[in-house]
């Protein structure tokens, strides 16, 4: 049996205002070409479909084009859950609908836990395997609205994961015998994942930092969505982020796309390959002083029929310069690159930026990381700042659950 695993589309998404459509227009039909030609019949999508919780029209048009060009493929089971960028409500709107075509949605934990296993049968009616459907996994669903103390309610929550994954295994252990892949989902932040620094946490205090041990040895394979880096986690890969269909922001810019392609004989998991996906146009990122920046921009190729990759561009200047990013558009005129940022340093401040650490760029800070650098230039003291900050993730935890209500 062949599965295909892919999460993280974050459909919708836009880049300093650019609209990504026609990027993941061309990602999303080599998914469908992949299907085909691999003869995948279980697609497992493990949250973040979309990237706002009310998607822009055309984002939920590929969405449903995507889902009914699966008709015409081998793919006769899909499993859709919830990300922590999707709104509940809106993917359960389809959910009836999407249940005639053999389309199974998650997006709230259902009243019991028999609702998350899903049998996967092929046209003939036979068995092939079975899918513990997990979305993201919200504090008040899991805790049932207790009220606890900071440190116990991370404590809490962390438990509550891990039992979560342990009642569905323990409902699975009569299938065994089946000898048929028994596959979980996820969209959560496993501790062994790596990415590169950031800050935007799914909960608050880190409380997602599930232990890639903790999943039960019950399942052959653990199809994760949330970090954008594709990786395998644990000694035998069963544990995987497929990693996002299209680079985020400026700082995925070495990440691979891709998804991943799973074969099993029984139960035994014979193929688990990263399958690489072409972007349509890349994001191009240049540092260095004005000279170092001209020359590179006259190396870029003419536009000729490709789409024009993104540029971001980040100077050291003597002073600022406001007639530079003009000069630096007329360069581009023809070119295949479209600016769409550009900061310039001044180094007539270099040391009192120096002091204050490296610049960031607000339009790619999670909320998290807007507070952290405002509380940094009141120069709030380390202990209340580490309040505040607890505070603050907190009330926007609790925002955040009222807006995808």
């Amino acid at each position: 049996m062949k599965v295909l695993h892919t999460a993280d589309w974050h459909l919708g998404h836009k880049l300093f205002n650019q609209t990504r459509e026609e990027e993941h227009a061309a990602v999303l039909q080599q998914i469908i070409d992949l299907i085909i030609a691999e003869e995948v019949e279980l697609l497992l999508i493990a949250g973040d479909i979309f990237d706002q919780h009310l998607p822009p029209n055309y984002a939920q048009a590929q969405y449903y084009n995507f889902l009914k060009a699966l008709q015409q493929t081998s793919c006769h089971t899909v499993v859709v859950v919830a990300g922590n960028h999707d709104s509940f409500n809106f993917l359960d709107s389809s959910k009836l609908l999407l249940d005639s075509f053999n389309i199974k949605v998650l997006a709230n934990l259902p009243e019991t836990l028999e609702e998350q296993l899903i049998e996967v049968r092929n046209p003939q009616g036979e068995l092939q395997a079975y899918v513990a459907a997990v979305p993201f996994l919200r504090e008040r669903e899991l805790r049932q609205g207790q009220m606890l103390p900071y440190e116990e309610r991370i404590k809490a929550l962390r438990l509550a994961i891990r039992q979560h994954y342990a009642d569905l295994a323990a409902l699975l252990a009569d299938k065994t015998a089946l000898n048929i892949p028994l596959i979980t989902t996820g969209h959560l932040y496993v501790d062994q994942g790596q990415r590169d620094g950031r800050s935007d946490y799914i909960h608050i205090g880190q409380a997602d930092l599930f232990p890639a041990q903790d999943f039960p040895a019950l399942f052959d394979y653990v199809a994760l969505g949330h970090l954008h880096r594709p990786q395998k986690l644990g000694e035998q890969g069963r544990i995987c982020y497929s990693g996002s269909i299209l680079p985020m922001d400026f700082n995925e810019i070495n990440y691979a796309q891709s998804v991943q392609l799973l074969e099993f004989e029984g139960r035994k998991l014979v193929q688990n390959k990263m399958k690489p996906l072409k972007l349509l146009r890349r994001l191009i990122f240049y540092k260095g002083d004005e000279q170092k920046i001209r020359a590179k921009l006259e190396k870029l190729p003419a536009q000729g029929e490709k789409v024009s990759d993104l540029l971001k561009l980040e100077l050291e200047v003597p002073q600022f310069l406001p007639a530079l990013e003009q000069e630096f558009r007329k360069i581009l005129k023809g070119k295949a690159a479209e600016l769409i940022s550009m900061q310039q340093k001044s180094e007539l401040n270099s040391r009192e930026k120096a002091a204050k650490g490296p610049e960031k760029d607000l339009a790619e800070l999670s909320p998290e990381g807007l507070f952290d650098l405002y509380l940094q230039e009141k120069g709030t003291d380390p202990k209340a700042s580490q309040a505040l900050q607890k505070s603050f993730g907190e009330l926007l935890s609790w925002m955040q659950e009222q807006d995808r209500d």
